[in-house]
């Protein structure tokens, strides 16, 4: 994965902290990859059955939405460094690298960020 995987996009002097510490710029980035890792996801299904062909992969995807909106709901005022590194690691671990950087640079793109 990229080594910047985009924090610097939450920088800005309008960036006003809700009562759980996160920002509506950040609160809509990680809605976004949240989001986005839903849809890759779906890469883990059998087409057109209610079965899973790649059921490790769709744990690793749960286990980063987990993470993602926890801390969404609860962390006052941490950083979410831990998280892009969870991100990454936790990506790489389970093979799915590509597609949790897609998450990140579609979630950065929709927010006019590079």
């Amino acid at each position: 994965m990229k080594a910047n995987l985009g924090i610097d996009i939450f920088d800005s002097p309008n960036s006003r902290k809700g009562s759980n510490g996160v920002t509506h710029r950040e609160q809509q980035f990680w809605t976004l990859v949240a989001f986005n890792l839903t849809v890759a996801a779906r890469e883990t299904y059998e087409p057109q059955t209610d079965s899973l062909s790649q059921p490790a992969k769709l744990r690793a995807y749960l286990e980063m939405l987990h993470r993602i909106c926890s801390h969404m709901a609860t962390e006052a005022n941490a950083s979410d460094s831990w998280l892009f590194s969870y991100l990454r690691d936790e990506s790489e671990r389970s093979g799915i690298s590509r597609s949790v950087e897609w998450a990140i640079d579609d979630a950065k793109k929709n927010l006019g960020a590079s």
